[in-house]
């Protein structure tokens, strides 16, 4: 396999998810969150990516995707959190990967396509709704997760 396939897979998913995010903020995994509380955000994290080697050069590669969903809690609009959830949950549609980077072989081509699973009860994309998180918090929480495959060639 190639070793840039896991960097070039996670940056092509960052890309792919901050493009259709609309006016929420975004945070990747890793990055300093500088927060207020009671706004809404989006939270990104990438399980993965798994590679199993079907035939000589020939990998079927499983990425999953989470996005954690915080909304405030309001009175007047009890809406709010499903309509970010439907935000992040129309993001998941097939994502393209490219070679991003800014070493030897990132030249931003195409290397492959990740495209939506089904794993469980035909169920491609998961919504859970958490609630608010805490009494103290006005804050309600749910996530969107997505389950992606492709073949890689090496």
């Amino acid at each position: 396999m190639n070793q840039n396939w896991p960097r070039w897979i996670f940056a092509s998913c960052c890309k792919h998810f901050d493009s259709k995010r609309q006016s929420i903020p975004m945070y990747i995994e890793g990055q300093k969150k500088v927060i207020s509380s009671s706004a809404s955000r989006f939270e990104l994290r990438m399980d993965g990516p798994r590679f199993m080697e079907q035939s000589h050069n020939q990998f079927y590669t499983f990425v999953e995707v989470n996005i954690l969903v915080h909304c405030p809690r309001s009175e007047t609009n009890l809406h709010l959190i499903h309509k970010n959830v439907g935000i992040a949950a129309a993001a998941f549609t097939t994502i393209v990967l490219y070679k991003y980077g800014s070493e030897v072989g990132d030249d931003g081509s195409v290397f492959g396509c990740l495209n939506t699973r089904q794993v469980w009860r035909n169920d491609t994309i998961e919504i859970n709704h958490f609630g608010q998180i805490g009494p103290e918090k006005d804050v309600l929480q749910a996530s969107v997760e997505g389950h992606y495959q492709t073949i890689l060639e090496a």
